[in-house]
């Protein structure tokens, strides 16, 4: 697993890497946080907001696309990636987005 922040941090100071990354330490998050320098990797997904998570399985299998975390107490891509390393289906497939729309990089 890696975070990826592909925002463009002149934009919005909130939006950026920094604070991103704070939120996901509060999250208790374990995986790497990076910078999409050219926010290419996110257009290639087809990423809309901030966070949106794609998880894939061994075979290559997107078997989650969503929110990272619904509420404080529901974090679902947890809950899928749980579900997944136990080779069991991933009940929860999709959810809604909910964050800010990506602050492209004008070189994307």
């Amino acid at each position: 697993m890696i975070g990826l922040n592909p925002n463009d941090p002149g934009k919005n100071e909130n939006e950026g890497f920094d604070f991103n990354k704070r939120i996901a330490q509060q999250l208790d998050f374990s995986f790497p946080y990076v910078v999409d320098a050219t926010s290419g990797l996110a257009l290639a997904f087809g990423a809309s907001r901030t966070p949106e998570a794609f998880l894939f399985n061994a075979e290559g299998k997107m078997v989650y696309h969503g929110a990272i975390v619904i509420d404080r107490n529901d974090t679902v891509l947890r809950k899928a990636v749980e579900q997944m390393l136990r080779s069991e289906k991933v009940e929860t497939a999709k959810t809604e987005l909910s964050g800010c729309p990506i602050l492209w990089r004008r070189n994307s």
